[in-house]
């Protein structure tokens, strides 16, 4: 029974299945974008490598991986394009392997990779890289003690596992809600603060220099009562025996195999 109003041109319904589809053409080219993994190397992997890896190149071991992701990226665009009504693994793997393991990995993968590491790694972001610079940022500048015990808090470990709870709470509520916020939150927060982090980061990259560094090291140091901090740790780890790393090619090498398996998760649609 016609109600007398026509339905959104935008819309697309498939008769057979009732499902709507309510993503553009725009949101599933981000979508599959963001999926790969590469915008986010930047965020995860800049404050680890040379502590794990000393000597790595991040830059061309970022350059590297997606060099050698490219044959699993043209694997997964075949595979769309052969079964373009298809969701994922599930379906490629049930169809060409078996239905079993069409059903087991994707699940399980999802449940012990994304779940358990994905989302309590992000919490620790959040609150490790996210929320603790901004408190003592501005403890610092404004002279507030209780910002500055907020964001030493924040990096404690019951500090980031509320963060990380948080987290994980906020990313269930929007994942079970309709997939219309999903696309609003993509669209208006995901895609312009992921591009705007990514600017922002590679502007300091090629903007500044050792003396710069050493310069607003010691300024930022000097305000949160640790005067000329730079030197005293230079001093000190030089007492030790510590030396700056040479250039490493197979740690550059290894770094990449770690950005590339963590590509590959963030590849595989489920």
């Amino acid at each position: 029974m016609s109600n007398g109003r026509e339905p959104k041109a935008q819309i697309f319904r498939r008769e057979s299945t009732g499902l709507v589809r309510e993503m553009n053409a725009f949101d599933v080219a981000w979508w599959g974008i963001a999926g790969t993994g590469g915008l986010y190397l930047l965020f995860y992997f800049m404050p680890y490598a040379q502590y794990y890896l000393p000597g790595s190149n991040l830059a061309l071991s970022i350059a590297l991986c997606l060099l050698v992701m490219l044959p699993l990226y043209a694997l997964y665009a075949s595979l769309a394009s052969a079964m373009p009504r298809a969701g994922g693994d599930y379906v490629y793997q049930s169809r060409i392997l078996h239905p079993a393991i069409g059903f087991a990995f994707p699940f399980s993968w999802f449940t012990v990779v994304w779940v358990c590491v994905f989302v309590a790694f992000g919490g620790y972001v959040v609150a490790a890289l996210g929320l603790t610079p901004i408190f003592l940022l501005l403890g610092s500048l404004y002279s507030n003690s209780q910002m500055v015990a907020l964001a030493s808090y924040l990096q404690s470990s019951s500090g980031t596992f509320l963060v990380s709870v948080v987290v994980a709470v906020l990313s269930l509520v929007i994942t079970v809600y309709p997939m219309k916020w999903w696309v609003l939150a993509q669209r208006f927060v995901l895609f312009p603060f992921t591009l705007i982090s990514n600017f922002v980061i590679i502007y300091l990259f090629a903007s500044s220099n050792s003396f710069y560094f050493h310069k607003m090291f010691d300024f930022w140091s000097n305000r949160m009562g640790y005067p000329d901090l730079y030197e005293r740790i230079v001093q000190s780890t030089t007492s030790i025996g510590y030396t700056v790393p040479s250039f490493s090619l197979r740690h550059t090498i290894l770094l990449m195999a770690v950005l590339s398996i963590y590509t590959v998760s963030k590849t595989s649609p489920f």
